[in-house]
């Protein structure tokens, strides 16, 4: 092929772009790509037009093929594609005066067609089963409500649906912001040990000790990150624009299905209008803490706690304030505890906390700590009626079960509440019903028996 004629093809082909394609060209995602497509276009019509071919040789339509998945692949529609092609193929046939490409002009138009159709099919396939993957991953995460349950499901199916080797999927419970590793599949036991938690470790640190290639996606809901999902393969390789797009995709429906679970749970769990743990959940958490303690032979101590006046609260500033002073009461209870204290509002204006590692005077301890809170609670809110609660105090012994333990708690709280009421009424009495000073809990705190 004489080359000064291939580069007089090449010329004719770009003025024949800019003519027809300039504006456009600019708006494409990648706009050199119709630049090269027409110089391989001009090559194919001058080397089949030297080979006598009244068709386009299959060695010349292939690389044609990819050339037009290219130009789609840019932005390039069907009818732009076939008039840049046809006054391509005009231009060249006539100015280099080659007969041979008149007559290759229609099989030529419709192998163009043929591989952008093709193109365009395969792409609607590939979507097809994305969306296929997809519905099967978001049936299969919410047939539960475990956040657990939910987040192995979402990895298992999401790297059965790639193709993919590798999987981790890790969980932020608590808000704490850690992420820990809630199962993986396809990893050494070292490598899921070097993963357990994850706090500090960025994407780069997680792809590196996967090994091979990974995706790493973070899993967010409108609070925030929920967890962090990554899927891998054991051998070296790029990951196209559609598997990234479709593990994003991915990502979302996991989060909102991670976000209903953990809702369900802590609507299960808590109290609605305090966000302690609730009745349920502190009887278990407690019985597991007891079985716990006399496995290690540890001790533990129960807090029964009344919110004094409730019921005044309410009859004499309705019960939007008695709600406050629930809540504050609970906020307050937060504030005093360890982060390994169970505490709970067990109903009504009763509250509850076990602390485990804990004898009678680091439950006195908190009891202070609370009543000074309390304290500077109604010094800065200064209420009609200061919130005051009642204690009763119980040490686990030996043998002792959960029912046993909080009856001892629970005793010692009315004997602590009937001299609150007592003093309350004496005080009445004295200053002719004027709000009485308050007075700390004198605390009956036993151990039981």
């Amino acid at each position: 092929m004489n080359r000064t004629e291939l580069e007089r093809a090449e010329l004719v082909a770009a003025r024949e772009l800019d003519r027809v394609l300039a504006p456009t060209a600019r708006e494409l995602a990648d706009p050199e790509e119709p630049a090269a497509y027409v110089r391989l276009l001009s090559r194919v019509l001058v080397e089949s037009d030297h080979r006598g071919a009244d068709e386009v040789p299959i060695d010349l339509a292939l690389p044609l093929g990819v050339a037009v998945d290219r130009m789609r692949d840019a932005g390039l529609g069907l009818d732009q594609l076939l008039e840049v092609s046809l006054a391509v193929i005009a231009a060249v046939g006539d100015e280099l005066q080659l007969p041979g490409v008149r007559r290759l002009g229609r099989t030529l138009t419709l192998v163009l067609v043929r591989a952008y159709l093709d193109a365009e099919l395969a792409d609607h396939e590939e979507q097809q089963q994305e969306l296929r993957s997809l519905i099967g991953i978001t049936r299969a995460i919410n047939r539960t409500l475990d956040p657990i349950q939910v987040a192995e499901t979402g990895m298992k199916e999401t790297v059965r649906a790639m193709r993919m080797d590798l999987g981790a999927i890790w969980l932020a419970p608590g808000g704490t912001g850690q992420l820990v590793l809630a199962h993986s599949i396809g990893m050494p036991d070292t490598v899921k040990e070097n993963l357990r938690s994850i706090d500090k470790l960025g994407t780069d640190g997680i792809v590196q000790a996967l090994g091979g290639s990974a995706l790493v996606v973070p899993l967010r809901d409108a609070r925030g990150q929920v967890g962090q999902l990554a899927v891998g393969s054991r051998r070296q390789r790029q990951f196209d624009a559609s598997e990234k797009g479709f593990l994003n995709v991915v990502a979302d429906h996991l989060a909102a299905a991670l976000d209903h679970a953990f809702e369900h749970r802590r609507e299960a769990h808590t109290d609605y209008l305090t966000g302690l743990a609730n009745r349920n959940e502190f009887e278990s958490s407690v019985r597991r803490e007891l079985a716990g303690a006399h496995r290690r032979g540890r001790t533990l101590s129960m807090m029964a706690m009344d919110l004094d006046q409730l019921k005044k609260i309410n009859d004499t500033q309705g019960h939007h304030a008695g709600d406050e002073a629930i809540r504050a009461v609970a906020g307050v209870i937060r504030k005093a505890v360890r982060t390994s204290d169970i505490s709970s509002r067990l109903g009504g204006d009763e509250f509850g906390v076990a602390m485990p590692d804990a004898g009678l005077a680091q439950a006195g301890e908190v009891v202070a700590r609370i009543q000074g809170l309390l304290r500077e609670h109604n010094a800065v809110t200064r209420q009609p009626i200061e919130l005051e609660l009642s204690f009763g105090l119980a040490e686990w012994q030996p043998g002792q079960d959960y029912d046993a333990l909080f009856q001892v708690a629970d005793r010692n709280l009315y004997r602590d509440k009937r001299r609150h009421n007592a003093r309350r009424a004496r005080a009445a009495g004295r200053l002719g019903g004027s709000k009485p000073p308050s007075h700390s809990s004198s605390l009956p705190a036993t151990r039981s028996t």
